[in-house]
């Protein structure tokens, strides 16, 4: 299991509204998130979490997410989706964990980007 801390990386230009006559602006705003892996724990032999500096991700997200999940057990692309009718994820994983500069500033502006379409 992980713990993840979500902190806001930049905005996002998603906002949610109405698909096949539900509203879902009760999402409210968007970000995109940094997610980092501050712990891990087996559920095997651990009792409590180890602390680590481990890998960053990012993606699209409520705002209301911010914060530390300490339940995630799953891949990102099923643990950060959110229902919009169906689940949706944005996500952006590096392959050996951390994005250098310039790829973290083209992710955020990517993954900023998306938008729902009037």
């Amino acid at each position: 299991m992980k713990r993840i801390e979500s902190s806001k990386a930049g905005g996002s230009q998603f906002i949610p509204g109405y698909v096949q006559a539900t509203d879902y602006s009760d999402l409210e705003s968007f970000m995109v998130a940094k997610l980092k892996v501050t712990g891990q724990l087996d559920m095997q032999i651990d009792s409590d979490f180890q602390n680590v500096d481990g890998a960053v991700s990012n993606a699209v997200v409520p705002e209301l997410w911010t914060g530390i999940r300490d339940d995630v057990r799953g891949v990102y692309i099923g643990e950060f989706a959110f229902w919009y009718s169906d689940y949706i994820s944005f996500i952006a994983e590096s392959p050996n964990g951390q994005f250098t500069s310039d790829e973290e500033r083209e992710i955020i502006e990517i993954l900023s980007s998306f938008r729902t379409e009037n």
